[in-house]
């Protein structure tokens, strides 16, 4: 779609330089009139863009907990029942709570405590996933290629946290399905998103723990939007 509106938008813009040169106001007007409802298609489609980014992000998370109801110890002993029903209410639960609960990620780092140049620094981003794009950004700022280096070495349930080579590392071993990344701009990594909220709370401080940031100088908590 976005093709085809800039392709006629392209055509809309020719048009009306052509007739404002030769003085046919008419027309003009008639092509402004056009380039206007393209303008406004363009409007959205990018809220569709952003709604459709938003259903997968809340996907994602509700994935992870279907994910982790398939674990023997993410869920508590039940007793028997016909056609697994309790498995159903449980896991529908668990989507349920979530869907309430949809939670962003809170970092905080005091750098200056960490020898750092600047003071504290917070990181709460409107997608739990953006929040660990934007950690990993300032951390290559403080500590160069040593944040990838680090993060590779760092094993979350699903992969490393950082690949240079998403299609390969962050694959569900089973189905052959890609878990959800991210890149890291400026950089040729990518950042494993496809966890849950307080999953990525766990991955991150024991990041930050492995960087060698002083403990009691950081903090890292999931919170409502």
């Amino acid at each position: 779609m976005k093709p085809k509106l800039e392709n006629l938008q392209a055509r809309l813009l020719s048009r009306i330089s052509a007739a404002a040169r030769a003085g046919k106001l008419e027309e003009v007007a008639a092509f402004s009139t056009h380039a206007s409802r393209v303008k406004e298609l363009f409007g959205r489609l990018e809220q569709l863009e952003k709604d459709a980014e938003m259903i997968a992000h809340e996907l994602n998370e509700i994935e992870g907990i279907h994910e982790n109801s398939k674990r023997p110890h993410s869920l508590a002993p039940a007793p028997a029942a016909k056609n697994g029903s309790v498995e159903l209410d449980e896991l529908v639960s668990a989507i349920t709570t979530k869907r309430r609960d949809l939670r962003i990620l809170e970092i905080k780092i005091d750098w200056a405590k960490n020898g750092h140049p600047g003071g504290v620094e917070m990181i709460r981003e409107s997608f739990a996933s953006d929040s660990l794009v934007k950690l990993f950004e300032s951390l290559r700022a403080h500590f160069s290629s040593r944040a990838f280096d680090v993060g590779s070495t760092v094993q979350v349930n699903r992969g490393p946290f950082v690949s240079r080579n998403p299609r390969a590392d962050f694959v569900n071993r089973v189905n052959g399905e890609a878990y959800s990344s991210q890149p890291v701009r400026g950089t040729d990594w990518f950042v494993l998103t496809h966890s849950t909220t307080n999953e990525k709370v766990r991955d991150v401080r024991q990041l930050l723990e492995k960087i060698g940031l002083k403990p009691g100088t950081f903090s890292v908590t999931a919170v409502s939007r």
